[in-house]
């Protein structure tokens, strides 16, 4: 699934200065879990949680995590909402919420894109090891190849603390050649 990372790092179906829609897009990896038997339910269980990103995408964070917990009383083990989970946690400033959430949505999808992603944004929240962050953001894209908001994160992980500008301008030249409308990306480019 692919999302627009807002200027908090929060994901969000809209790249909010331009009022672009961010179509999310289906995951045809053949990579862990049991993708093959689950009949399609990988891409269901990701439209699941449109309703509570375009909430989010409003700043309605009441009202996405209404939407995430229907979610997840139908679905207790849907990685994708269980990633989501864990932004809203962090955005609440509660970081070991966040890491459980994140963990456990690890654990039934180690290839969750969004949850890898997620985890290196708690990583630099927290302060931890910007290693650790820069690993999660690595394991997203290892997870999701091209996924703009995890090459986002990293070029401005890279950019921000590790002071990479090389790296980091080659990960925003990728940013801006994906998603031309990711004003973010061409900023922090500049």
């Amino acid at each position: 699934e692919t999302v627009w990372l807002n200027a908090a790092g929060d994901p969000c179906t809209q790249d909010h200065r331009h009022g672009e829609e961010v179509e999310m897009e289906e995951d045809d990896s053949e990579g862990g879990g049991d993708e093959e038997d689950d009949g399609g339910m990988g891409d269901e269980r990701a439209e699941a949680c449109r309703p509570a990103l375009e909430r989010l995408a409003v700043n309605d964070v009441d009202g996405g995590a209404g939407a995430l917990l229907e979610v997840l009383r139908a679905d207790p083990s849907n990685p994708t909402a269980l990633a989501l989970a864990g932004s809203i946690a962090m955005r609440a400033d509660k970081p070991a919420l966040a890491h459980d959430v994140l963990t456990e949505a690890l654990r039934l999808d180690p290839a969750c894109s969004s949850a890898l992603m997620h985890r290196g944004h708690l990583f630099e929240c927290v302060g931890r090891d910007m290693e650790e962050a820069e690993d999660a953001y690595l394991d997203a894209l290892r997870a999701a190849p091209g996924d703009v908001p995890a090459t986002y994160a990293l070029a401005r992980l890279k950019h921000e603390k590790s002071n990479d500008f090389a790296g980091a301008e080659t990960l925003y030249a990728e940013v801006v050649t994906s998603a031309p409308g990711h004003s973010a990306a061409w900023y922090d480019r500049a």
